[in-house]
């Protein structure tokens, strides 16, 4: 079986709706859209190495990063 465009209807005009809240109606109708920023779950570990005075590639900046993998 070989399927052609004769195959599909192009009777209908608005075959197809999106929503407006949807980002590609508000870009496709010129309103201004901005994606959410991702968010990143951190840690604070950076910040305790700082507090605690730990350099690193020290073996306690490897334990601290990393844990105590031997």
């Amino acid at each position: 079986m070989r399927i052609t465009a004769a195959d599909f209807s192009q009777s209908l005009d608005n075959d197809c709706v999106l929503s407006a809240d949807d980002p590609v109606y508000q870009i496709a109708t010129g309103q201004e859209y901005r994606a959410p920023l991702p968010q990143i779950a951190g840690s604070n570990k950076g910040q305790i190495a700082r507090e605690q005075n730990i350099q690193p590639g020290t073996e306690a900046w490897f334990k601290h990063w990393f844990g105590d993998k031997k």
